[in-house]
């Protein structure tokens, strides 16, 4: 017996990735077929298809059985799938993922029960699935493209085609190849009087649409338009206290988990569960951080940890000019209660979401298949290591067909209210004007639900409709979607993502000698694909040196630097740039600037301090422990330093009032009692100005 060719290791590992991450998001409907053995007799678990749990006997052949699954608009009619079972059978070829894979449809029905010609636009659409994603593990996209088939009527279309008799070659009526197939894109129903479907776009035209969008995004976050003026208080903003979390994209090979790790010194929560050890003794701050492997795919339970970020530039009292001159006169040392970098720059605690390796095709899942790209939305700004393009495509792809699932719904139940509703709701949102209940709720429904506000849906609404009108000549064009087009859908989704989720690019591994020119070539190109700034560092250097901190604390003999320490906190501080938060100092004293007594436990025992193994790291690279951190007790202590000034900050999210930021002090048992008034000046020595007990104004930097 000849035994078939054997992929190589880069080829099988990414095999094997697709088949482990297939098997978790389909537990039920995915079975293997191909032979394989334990790769530990002792230790083997039946639900693992890693290459820790088995030897696989190539080609690696397996099946996923299609089934109908509900969705936002509800219950899929069970009618429009075949009555038995259907699955598709994928076999990968020695150098998959760069050739496409053999993928065949498994069924035991007869031609009436699932016709030739069913059979054949099945795997037509299968086909233009697998060719769209060429060069890319591709089989999750072809499952959700024969899903969309069967809920998208194909069934019925193959039925009513003219394409005249049901052929009949011969063939087995269970088996159609779906593989190696390339096909035009399918095009949307050409748009008659009444409907709202998309007008067909070609790919040139979408590509340039996409551009746009990202074009209004960048002029969004430039002005500060919609991300850091207060919106009025119509539109719906909410301020408040700022929980800043930080995203972490891009394929693990390019030091994703080793930059997570480094950011938070091995300090790591699963599910975001669990804090920081004030004291750095408990299992917060072990040598547990995120698993580190070059594989397309990791669990989809994202990492999280706290990190510490250096405040952007420019947003601190002890930074403006004449600060310096002015604190010396009155013998005040400024603090920082979690501690400065080797820079000197002050650190505020953010968390840092490293997020699940995505599947190419999961912007068409459902379920876990979303589950990936979900977990982005609870991030204010993005870090994308090296790679700068996957990723924001396969988020613009996720919520285009988001949203395109529910423009067709409305096109095909004949919702002339809902749509006229959704006009209107577009055009009031160029003026921010008051929405009512029902009309909220349907502005919600088209274009939210990743976790933003109202006021920032309406900004970037209002900034594409000027785009159309001021460089297209369509004005009004939000009062006739009737005649939007792909394109024009595509623009709106870039713009909108471009800026709720602005993105810096860590150009990880320049310490390579080949990595030079590729960094240049970057950086001379941004902003590129959603990325506003381009950060070159190594996070394996750095994460080495937090780990030799770690492993030797206190005493031990202190490690060497790299010279390349700080190049990941830059980053980092890049990207809150990005999206800045409103800064706020709470003093006891509009003179002196000390602390508010009542803080004293923020800054000694909250759970976002850094443990000491962190502490230790910080030192040593050069930068400041926290200013209540006794070095001689290895704890935080209220009376480790002696006068400080300044030392407490709070973010704050833009459109915040002063009362918001009572509430957020009151939260951290910093004060008590009711709010009367506030006294708040924006430089050192600078007027204060006195707030009443009415708390509305609006703070400013």
């Amino acid at each position: 017996v000849r035994e078939a060719p054997r992929p190589d290791e880069e080829h099988e590992q990414s095999q094997v990735d697709e088949v482990t991450a297939l098997s978790q998001i389909f537990p039920s409907e995915f079975e293997l077929l191909s032979d394989w053995s334990p790769a530990d007799e002792d230790c083997y678990d039946p639900d693992d298809y890693s290459t820790e749990s088995r030897r696989y006997v190539h080609p690696i052949r397996y099946s996923i059985t299609l089934q109908p699954q509900d969705d936002a608009l509800g219950p899929v009619d069970g009618s429009l799938w075949p009555a038995g079972t259907i699955r598709l059978v994928v076999e990968y070829p020695p150098d998959y993922p760069d050739a496409s894979p053999r993928i065949s449809l498994g069924h035991g029905m007869n031609y009436h029960e699932f016709s030739m010609r069913a059979s054949d636009a099945l795997t037509r659409a299968v086909g233009e699935a697998v060719a769209g994603e060429a060069g890319s593990p591709c089989v999750m996209g072809a499952v959700y493209a024969a899903r969309d088939f069967f809920e998208g009527g194909g069934l019925e279309e193959a039925a009513n085609c003219c394409g005249g008799a049901e052929r009949d070659d011969g063939g087995d009526a269970g088996e159609g190849s779906a593989g190696e197939v390339t096909h035009a894109m399918h095009a949307h129903a050409a748009n008659d009087g009444d409907s709202t479907a998309l007008r067909p776009s070609s790919v040139d035209d979408i590509r340039v649409a996409v551009e746009e969008g990202l074009a209004i995004a960048s002029g969004l976050l430039t002005s500060g338009e919609s991300c850091r003026e207060p919106p009025p208080p119509s539109s719906g903003g909410k301020g408040g206290s700022w929980s800043y979390t930080i995203g972490l994209v891009g394929k693990p090979s390019a030091g994703k988990s080793t930059f997570f790790n480094a950011g938070t010194c091995f300090a790591r929560q699963r599910n975001g569960g669990g804090g920081t050890s004030r004291r750095g003794d408990g299992p917060a701050t072990m040598l547990g951080g995120a698993s580190m492997a070059p594989h397309p795919f990791t669990t989809i339970d994202p990492n999280v940890g706290l990190c510490l970020v250096p405040v952007p530039s420019g947003s601190c009292p002890e930074e403006d000019a004449g600060a310096g001159a002015f604190l010396s006169e009155r013998n005040c040392e400024v603090g920082s209660s979690h501690g400065r970098d080797l820079r000197g720059r002050r650190l505020v605690p953010c968390l840092l979401k490293d997020v699940a390796g995505l599947v190419p095709g999961a912007y068409r899942g459902r379920g876990k298949g979303n589950k990936f790209l979900d977990d982005l939305t609870d991030s204010d700004v993005l870090v994308h290591i090296l790679d700068s393009s996957g990723v924001r495509n396969e988020l613009v792809q996720w919520v285009y067909h988001n949203l395109l699932y529910k423009w067709e719904s409305v096109a095909r139940r004949g919702r002339s209210k809902v749509r006229g509703t959704f006009v209107k709701l577009l055009r009031l949102a160029s003026t921010h004007s008051t929405f009512s209940t029902a009309e909220h709720f349907q502005l919600i429904g088209m274009l939210s639900g990743y976790k933003q506000n109202q006021a920032f849906t309406e900004d970037v609404l209002a900034a594409v409709e000027r785009f159309l009108a001021e460089e297209k000549g369509r004005e009004g064009a939000c009062d006739e979607l009737e005649r939007w087009s792909e394109a024009d859908l595509h623009r709106l989704v870039s713009a909108f993502l471009g800026a709720r989720f602005p993105m810096a690019l860590a150009l990880n591994k320049s310490d390579l000698p080949s990595s030079s020119r590729h960094v240049e070539d970057i950086r001379s190109a941004l902003p590129l694909h959603g990325a506003h700034v381009g950060i070159s560092m190594s996070a394996h250097s750095e994460m080495d040196f937090a780990r030799t901190c770690l492993v030797r604390p206190g005493g031990g003999p202190s490690p060497v630097a790299s010279g390349t320490e700080g190049r990941v906190l830059d980053c980092l501080q890049s990207a809150m740039s990005l999206r800045r938060p409103v800064f706020v100092f709470p003093v006891s004293d509009m003179r002196t600037y000390e602390p508010l007594p009542g803080i004293s436990d923020f800054a000694t025992n909250d759970g976002s301090l850094p443990g000491r193994g962190f502490v230790d790291t910080l030192v040593r690279s050069g930068g400041s422990p926290p200013t209540q951190w006794s070095e001689e007790t290895g704890t935080y202590n209220p009376r480790a330093r002696g006068r400080t000034c300044l030392r407490d900050c709070i973010m704050m999210k833009p459109g915040s009032t002063v009362e918001d930021v009572y509430f957020a002090l009151k939260r951290l048992k910093a004060i008590d009692g009711e709010y009367v008034r506030a006294e708040a000046a924006s430089a050192l020595g600078g007027k204060a100005e006195s707030g009443d007990e009415e708390g509305g104004d609006f703070i400013q930097e």
